[in-house]
C-alpha cells in the first residue's frame, strides 16, 4: 500500500438522505415552492428480484415485499428519446436489457425533485403555527399525477412562489389533493426573511436532489448491474423449469400391450370335421412343443430324521 498525503485523497462519494415530503393518511401540509417550477427532472428504471405484481395479483391479496426491490438507477438514454416514450437501447444499458429481465427491469420512469419550504401548521388543518415555523424539505416523487395537477395550478394562477400549496393525504400511498392557497404566507417580510435564511442554509445540493430519483452509475456500471439481473432472471427461470416433475402419459403394462401386433381375425365359414382330428405331433405349435420336450426338474430328497432343530431360532 502506497502512502500518500492526506490532503491528495479524494473524498468518497457519500448521499445525504433527504428529508422528504412524506405524509401520514390524513395529514395535512402548507407548502411553499421557493424555487417555483424549476425542478429536478430525470428517468430511472427500477430494478427488482421479481416483476411487479399485476392488478389481478394485487385484487387477489399479493403484496410486494421489500426483499424484491433492488433499487433504482437513473437511465443514461437520451432525454428526447425518453420524452417521445421510447426506449434508448444504443445508449442505456438498462433499456436494453429489459425484455432479457422478464419484467425484472421496468421501463424509463419520469420522476421530479425540488427543495421546498414547509410551514408548520395546527393538527388537520393549513393554519400556520404561531410564531412562524419552517422546515426545509425535498419534494420527490414520480408520480405524474402530481406532475400535472403542479403544472396545471402553475398554468392557471401563474408563478408558484406567489401561492402556497395546501395538500392533504388521501391514503396510505401518498396520494394527495394540492389546492392553491389564496396568497402566500411569505408576503409578510418577515416570515420571507426567515423562509429565505433557511433555504439559503440548509438547500440540498442539485446532485442530492438527483439521487433521489435514481443511484447515479456510468455505462460499465449500467451494464454490470443490467446483467446481473438478467442472470438472476435466467437462473431463477432455469430452477423453476428444473423442479417440473415429467408428465407421465401412459402405464408402461398398458403401453406395451398397445404395442403388441394384432392378430389376424379367421373369417367364418363353413366347418370342414374330416379335418377336426387331432393333428400329427411334426404340426403342434412351437410353444406347446417345447413344452413337452422341456426335460421335468431333478426333486430332491428330504431326510425327516436327520433335519436340524427349530428351537434354538429366533422367532
Amino acid at each position: 500500500m502506497a502512502r500518500q498525503a492526506i490532503t491528495d485523497v479524494k473524498d468518497e462519494k457519500t448521499f445525504v438522505k433527504l428529508d422528504k415530503v412524506n405524509l401520514k393518511p390524513g395529514e395535512t401540509a402548507r407548502l411553499f415552492l421557493i424555487e417555483g417550477a424549476d425542478w429536478i427532472v430525470e428517468y430511472s428504471h427500477e430494478l427488482r428480484k421479481k416483476p411487479r405484481l399485476t392488478q389481478a395479483e394485487k385484487a387477489a391479496g399479493a403484496q410486494d415485499t421489500p426483499e424484491d426491490y433492488y433499487g433504482s438507477y437513473l437511465c443514461l438514454g437520451k432525454q428526447e428519446i425518453l420524452e417521445a416514450g421510447e426506449l434508448d437501447a444504443g445508449n442505456c444499458p438498462f433499456c436494453e436489457s429489459i425484455a432479457a429481465s422478464k419484467g425484472r427491469i421496468g421501463r424509463p420512469r419520469r420522476g421530479y425533485a425540488a427543495n421546498v419550504i414547509r410551514f408548520m401548521t395546527t393538527h388537520g388543518t393549513h393554519d400556520p403555527l404561531t410564531p412562524i415555523q419552517v422546515s426545509r424539505l425535498a419534494w420527490v416523487h414520480k408520480d405524474g399525477k402530481k406532475y400535472a395537477e403542479i403544472k396545471g395550478i402553475a398554468n392557471t394562477w401563474g408563478d408558484l412562489t406567489k401561492r402556497d400549496l395546501l395538500i392533504t393525504n388521501t391514503n396510505q400511498f401518498q396520494a394527495y389533493t394540492i389546492q392553491p392557497s389564496p396568497n402566500t404566507l411569505t408576503e409578510s417580510p418577515e416570515v420571507m426573511a426567515l423562509v429565505q435564511q433557511t433555504y439559503d442554509q440548509q438547500k440540498y445540493s442539485d446532485e442530492d436532489l438527483t439521487s433521489g430519483l435514481g443511484n447515479a452509475v456510468d455505462a460499465e456500471g449500467a451494464r454490470r448491474h443490467a446483467d446481473a439481473v438478467v442472470s438472476y432472471a435466467n437462473n431463477v427461470i432455469a430452477e423453476t423449469s428444473q423442479q417440473v416433475a415429467p408428465v407421465v402419459t401412459q402405464q408402461p403394462v398398458m403401453q406395451a400391450m398397445q404395442n403388441m401386433p394384432q392378430v389376424p381375425v379367421a373369417q367364418a365359414g363353413p366347418i370342414d370335421m374330416s379335418v377336426m382330428s387331432a393333428p400329427p405331433v411334426a404340426q403342434e405349435a412351437p410353444v406347446m412343443a417345447a413344452v413337452a420336450q422341456t426335460p421335468a426338474p431333478a426333486v430332491a430328497s428330504v431326510d425327516v430324521d436327520n433335519m436340524p432343530s427349530l428351537a434354538g431360532l429366533d422367532s
